[in-house]
């Protein structure tokens, strides 16, 4: 396997835009980053015998969230 040097500057262009609007960069955001983690961390949490504290941390991560969005306007 040969690693390309010279990319085509269009893969490399529509690359860049795929890891700037992607689902990655959902995680990077100020405001749906926590958003979104809080939510995956208290839906999952509620699958695991420790709903009540993965729900607390989830709701916790949530509202940084919300102070970010808050702050923002």
């Amino acid at each position: 396997m040969s690693i390309k040097k010279n990319e085509d500057p269009l893969v490399k262009q529509k690359r860049l835009q795929q890891e700037e609007h992607g689902f990655k960069a959902m995680f990077r955001h100020n405001v749906m980053g926590p958003l979104a983690m809080g939510a995956v961390v208290g839906i999952g949490g509620a699958l695991t015998p420790y709903a009540g504290q993965a729900g607390l941390i989830g709701v916790g991560m949530a509202a940084i969230g919300f102070y970010n969005m808050l702050k923002e306007k």
